[in-house]
C-alpha cells in the first residue's frame, strides 16, 4: 500500500536517513556506506562522481527520478527497513513501524502495526528482523 504522494515524501526521507552526518549533503562517506547496505559493487570514482562536491537534497531526488526505474525493489526495501530501524537495532517494532509509516506519509494505529507485523513476523517474537520485513 502506498500513499498518495508517498513517492517524493519517500525521497526525502531516504535522503534523511542516508545523510548520516546531517550536513545537508550525501558526500562519499554516505553514498558509499548506503550503497554497502544493498550489498552494491561500486568503484570510488564513480562514488566521487557521484558525489562530486556532495548531493543536495533536491539533486538526489532528481537522480532518483531519473533511475527509478533501474532501482530494485530489494534496494527499496532495504532503504525502507533502515527507515523504519532508526536506532540501527537490526529489528522493528510496533511503535517503529509506525514512525516509520509516518515518515512516508501513511498512517497506522498501535492494533494496525501490530498485524501487520504478526503477518510477516515468522519467529513470533513481536518484530520484524530485516529478512522478515
Amino acid at each position: 500500500m502506498q500513499a498518495r504522494g508517498a513517492a517524493p515524501i519517500f525521497d526525502e526521507c531516504a535522503f534523511s536517513v542516508l545523510d548520516r552526518d546531517c550536513d545537508g549533503q550525501l558526500g562519499v562517506s554516505d553514498l558509499e556506506k548506503a550503497l554497502q547496505a544493498t550489498n552494491a559493487d561500486v568503484k570510488p570514482e564513480i562514488l566521487q562522481q557521484l558525489a562530486g562536491n556532495g548531493l543536495t537534497r533536491e539533486e538526489f531526488c532528481k537522480v532518483l527520478e531519473v533511475h527509478q526505474d533501474s532501482i530494485s525493489a530489494k534496494d527499496t526495501q532495504t532503504l525502507a527497513f533502515n527507515l523504519c530501524d532508526g536506532q540501527a537495532a537490526g529489528l522493528v517494532g510496533p511503535s517503529e513501524l509506525r514512525k516509520g509509516l509516518g515518515l512516508l506519509g501513511m498512517e497506522a494505529t498501535e492494533d494496525e502495526a501490530k498485524e501487520l507485523i504478526r503477518e510477516y513476523d515468522y519467529d513470533g517474537d513481536g518484530k520484524l528482523s530485516r529478512t522478515e520485513f
